[in-house]
Formats: C-alpha cells, sequence, structure tokens
C-alpha cells in the first residue's frame, strides 16, 4: 500500500472514530449528535481480500434438478385418452379413473402383454377402437373440457404411482374375467 493511500485510510478511520464517539456521548445525555466535519475530499479505499479467505467463504449450495417424470407427455396423453373413453362419464369417481389407469400401467409391467401403453392400448379388441383408430380422443371431448382436464389429472396420478386396485389387475370390463374381481363400480369390473 503506498503512502497516499495510508494517510487517505488512517484519515477516515480517525473520522469514523471521531463521529462514533459522538453519536454515543449524544445519546448518552439525550443532545443531538452535531454534524461530522467536512472532508474536502474522500476516496474510499477497496482492499483485496486475501485468496485463501475467499476460498474458504461459504459457496451458495447447488439447487438439485428436479426429477423428471418417469413418463413422456405422449405417455400421459394416451392413457387420458383411455381414461376418458373407459371412464369418462360424470357418474365415474376418480377411484374408478386411477383403476383404468392402473389396469393399462398393470398390464405394460406384466410379460404376458405389450411393453408400452401405446401398445396395450392399441391391442386387438382391447380398449375401444383404438386398434384401428389410433390412440385419439373420442369425438365428444371438444365438447367435455372439465372431463378431458379430470382425465388428464387421473393418468397422471396413475402415472406417478397412485393405486385405486391391487398391483397385478389386468382386466377391465363389464362381466367378470381372470381370477379374482377386486373393484366393481357402475357396473365396470376389475380383475386380476
Amino acid at each position: 500500500m503506498n503512502r497516499r493511500m495510508a494517510i487517505k485510510l488512517t484519515a477516515a478511520l480517525v473520522l469514523a472514530i471521531i463521529v462514533a464517539a459522538l453519536i454515543h456521548g449524544a445519546l448518552a445525555d439525550n443532545t443531538p449528535v452535531p454534524e461530522p466535519p467536512t472532508v474536502a475530499a474522500y476516496y474510499p479505499t477497496v482492499i483485496a481480500r486475501a485468496p485463501e479467505v475467499a476460498a474458504t467463504e461459504p459457496s451458495i449450495p447447488d439447487v438439485p434438478e428436479q426429477p423428471k417424470p418417469a413418463y413422456t407427455e405422449e405417455e400421459l396423453e394416451m392413457l387420458a385418452c383411455a381414461i376418458y373413453q373407459e371412464a369418462g362419464s360424470s357418474w365415474c369417481s376418480d377411484e374408478m379413473q386411477i383403476a383404468v389407469g392402473n389396469v393399462v400401467l398393470d398390464r405394460v409391467a406384466s410379460p404376458d402383454w405389450p411393453g408400452t401403453i401405446e401398445a396395450v392400448l392399441t391391442q386387438y379388441r382391447q380398449f375401444g377402437e383404438y386398434y384401428w383408430t389410433g390412440i385419439v380422443w373420442r369425438e365428444d371431448a371438444g365438447l367435455y373440457p372439465e372431463a378431458v382436464e379430470r382425465a388428464y389429472e387421473n393418468a397422471q396420478r396413475a402415472l406417478e404411482g397412485e393405486r385405486a386396485v391391487p398391483e397385478g389387475t389386468v382386466w377391465c370390463a363389464e362381466f367378470p374375467q381372470g381370477t379374482e374381481c377386486v373393484y366393481e363400480e357402475g357396473g365396470v369390473y376389475f380383475c386380476r
């Protein structure tokens, strides 16, 4: 540090001590605080931090990235289409809609069925006309946006692991099938 900077730093320090003493004295006896003396020119000095101090300074922790869902937007839409088609009526409960999603996902997980949502839904004579049409929204879907939104919400709940029926439930129809029926609503049976 050069001599001129040292003098300026010393003057600033002395001035700060005087002001602090005046303020302390004024507060002690309730007398008004005098104005600090005018300094002709004051140039603040920036003192660089030593590298070892800067290196030990705590850093802002990295914010972990949100985990990506284990499904794609396309898979979410396909499952929502199926839920809307199979249980989109207003009388169908959220539990029933999630159960439809569970059936589709249990088939995907089973070695006895295709390994993707699309392949399960487009299997011959399994989910409406998807075998011929591909996975598309029913024609009336545009008339019922609330029902479509509800199908999306329940598809997401099923994809994120919520269950309405036990694992291994792979049948959903208007008649019992498989070995054990585990849930029934409005004449629709969910079986394993």
